[in-house]
């Protein structure tokens, strides 16, 4: 694992865990001010556009969590339609 931001044992630093294998965010530290800290956990991945996606995230603030996220059925598209970008 390479840890951007932190040196090792330091979980209170802002920092990002990558995995040296695959490259992936595995999880993400964040000090949203002196009192509160989130830690984003990327829990389960799906090959997607190239890459991965992930399709697990769990967000934990000071300790406890707080919500935790599933995607499923994501597909890549081929073009993004039209009418999603509108210069206008």
């Amino acid at each position: 694992m390479y840890v951007i931001g932190a040196i090792k044992e330091d979980t209170l630093s802002n920092q990002a865990w990558v995995d040296k294998k695959t490259f992936r965010v595995i999880r993400i530290i964040e000090k949203m001010d002196p009192e509160s800290m989130i830690d984003l956990s990327f829990d389960a991945f799906q090959k997607s556009c190239g890459g991965y996606m992930e399709t697990k995230v769990t967000f934990i603030r000071n300790g406890k969590t707080e919500q935790v996220e599933e995607y499923f059925n994501i597909k890549q598209l081929d073009k993004i339609p039209d009418e999603v970008i509108n210069p206008k």
